[in-house]
Parts: structure tokens; sequence; C-alpha cells
């Protein structure tokens, strides 16, 4: 199916070199513009996408004299390129392209592209009014983010002192440095207590955000191992509730050797020696329905969202597995995920590097470092 529309993307845009203006307010005019748009898009153009989208599509409005047959054409031709400039961040024109097609398609009674273009409309709507809160709140994302560390299941927030000394050392330009640590235990033997589960953990997560890092200030999230999905959890949140005020302060998730998919590690053990069912624990098998829900919502809604999906917010995530990992398997650290990077080291060396100049290091540098897209920085320092 990639392939087909690969070639239908393809063959648009060569038979838009053969189409000249006279011809982008016909029917098939219009609909050789959607598809050479759709494929800009699809191989990363955007400025391309852009220009045609302007040129071709929004220069020249919808005629008023439509017949039924040019009517799905124009509408698509104008939402696809309401996307390219969405996905350029000009969400005020791109919103106000897809109001004129919805109310043609209304009118035309087109009401499952009606339907789609609301969604989108509705989606911008809130990106334009995250941005406006973040310009009267001061928030930039200029500005290098608050680094905040998540650690893992039976571990503490010292786990992370060499990446930390390593980035005091380092004047590549960090932003500040917080520690969440929470506690995680085998059993908890005090009757009147009971160990956090990932839901309370998440809850609390973003109350240390509010509490710790200052409102106008951005944050980049790292996870180790069940940090990791403490992450996917509240972001899983976030998303799922419509905070999209709080999930535009994120600006970039570093995972290391997550357990996407769970770990099966001395499971027949863990189920024997845990009889009190640790709740941390029981997130952690493979498999968990909970832990699954949560990572499929944030690869397809957060990590592989475009700036134009209904009901999304895209952050962008760096991945990371170990190589000689053997409580975190490899299919379990990619989880989902587009993109993984492999890094040497076992379940716990992987965030313990030996100097500035190990892989480890250097990966975790670049990818605190490296600007998402919408705030692209020039020339990142480079590694030591």
């Amino acid at each position: 199916m990639a392939g087909e529309q690969n070639e239908s993307h393809s063959l648009a845009f060569t038979l838009l070199e053969s189409v000249d203006g006279a011809d982008h307010e016909s029917s098939s005019g219009r609909l050789i513009i959607a598809k050479a748009i759709e494929h800009h898009l699809a191989n990363n153009r955007l400025e391309d996408a852009v220009a045609l989208a302007s040129g071709a599509v929004m220069a020249r409005p919808l005629p008023d004299d439509l017949s039924p047959g040019s009517v799905v054409n124009n509408v698509i031709a104008v939402r696809d390129a309401a996307l390219a400039l969405a996905a350029y961040g000009e969400f005020e024109l791109a919103t106000d392209s897809l109001r004129q097609a919805r109310i043609v398609a209304v009118d035309s009674g087109l009401n499952d592209q009606a339907a789609k273009i609301a969604k989108i409309e509705g989606e911008l709507e809130s990106r334009i009014s995250v941005r406006g809160a973040r310009r009267r709140g001061g928030l930039t994302m200029s500005r290098p983010p608050t680094v905040v560390f998540v650690h893992g299941f039976l571990s503490s927030g010292a786990i992370w002192a060499r990446f930390l000394e390593l980035m005091d050392a380092d004047d590549a330009g960090y932003g500040p440095r917080r520690v969440f640590d929470y506690h995680t235990k085998v059993a908890e033997l005090q009757p009147l207590k009971r160990i956090a589960d990932l839901d309370a953990l998440a809850l609390m997560l973003g109350t240390f955000l509010q509490t710790e890092v200052p409102g106008d200030q951005s944050v980049l999230l790292v996870g180790h191992s069940q940090g990791g999905l403490l992450i996917q959890k509240y972001l899983h949140g976030l998303v799922t509730e419509g905070r999209s005020a709080e999930l535009s302060r994120i600006s970039k998730v570093v995972l290391f050797a997550c357990p996407n998919y769970g770990s099966g590690k001395f499971l027949v053990s863990r189920k024997w020696l845990l009889r009190r069912r640790n709740p941390q624990e029981i997130r952690l098998r493979p498999f968990d329905a909970m832990v699954a829900e949560a990572h499929r919502t944030v690869v397809h809604r957060i990590a592989e969202a475009s700036s134009a999906d209904a009901g999304a917010f895209h952050i962008p995530f760096a991945v990371f597995l170990a190589t000689e990992d053997d409580v975190v398997e490899p299919v379990s650290a990619k989880g989902s995920f587009r993109s993984v990077g492999g890094l040497p080291g076992d379940h716990s060396s992987v965030i313990q590097p030996g100097d500035s100049r190990a892989l480890n290091y250097l990966a975790f540098r670049r990818a605190v470092l490296t600007r998402s897209e919408g705030e692209q920085a020039s020339g990142v320092p480079p590694g030591p």
C-alpha cells in the first residue's frame, strides 16, 4: 500500500510539470497539485510543499461555480495545502484556508471531508492558543531546556551522577538540571503504607515539573528503564486529556533501555518473591495492558504526530537500547518507536559513561543539545 501511495505521489509530481497556470483551476489540475503537495510532505520537503501550496492553491481561491465532480478535488487540494502550511508553522493561514474548504464541503454535502477538516481546524486552533499562551507567559523555546532525569525500578536519582558530573564539566551550554526521585522498593512492610504505582508516580512527576521548573522554562525529560515508562504514562495522561499547554513545555524526551514491551528477566522468581503484588513490578511484566496502551498513544499521538494531527501533539523522542542488556531485550527497548539507537553497556552501565568521549555520553549530549524541528538551532556545539 505504501509503495502504491509513493508511486501515486511521484506520478503526480511528474504530471505537475506539464500543467500550466491555467489548468490549476481545473478539477484534474487541483488533484495533481494535491498529490504533488503530499509527495513533498512525504519526502520532508516542507519548503517546496509550502511554495506549491501558496502559489498554486492559496493564491487561487475556490471558484463559486464548481461542478459537483470537481468539488472533491478542490477541497482536497486546499486541505493538503493547509497541512503543508501547518507543518511549516503557518497555523493561522492554514486555519483560514481550512475554514473556506470546510464551508464548500458542507455546502456540497461532503460530510466526511467536512468532519475531517473540522478536526484539523480544532487542533490548529489549539496550537494557536498554546502559542499565544507561550508568548503571553514568556515561555521561550530558544532558551536551553531544564533537563529532568527520571530513574528506574529499585534505583534512585544517584544513578544519574555520572551524567551530571560530565555535564557540569562540559561548557556545551546545557540548561538547568533536576532529578526526579521517587520511592521504589521490593516490598512495603508497613501496614499503613503502599508502594506507589505508575499512575500515582505520573501525577507526582507532573507536580514536580510544575513546582521545581519555572513556568517560563521548557523541559527535556530523560528516563532510564522504568523511568521511561513513567514518562510515557505522564505524557499519555496529558494528551488524552487535551492538556496541550503542559505538553507544549516538553521540548524532547530521551529514553535509555526502556522496557516498552516489558522484561521477562527472572519473571518466575519475581512472581514468587513478590507475592504481595508489587504494583511497579507488575507493570514491568511482558505485554502489560496499561503500559502497552500508554506506549501506543505516545508513539502515534506524540512521537510520530504531525503538527496538524487532531488530538495529538508532536514531541521528538531519542530512544536508545543497550547492546549488552539482558534485562530489557532489544525488541522491548525499541518498542514501536521508528528510530532507535544502540549504545554499549548492560542495563545499568549504559548510563554510566567512562568519560566525555564515551559514545554513551556523546549520544546523550547530541540528543539534549539538538533542538527539535520547530526550534532548530544552528551551530549545535560539536562533541568534545
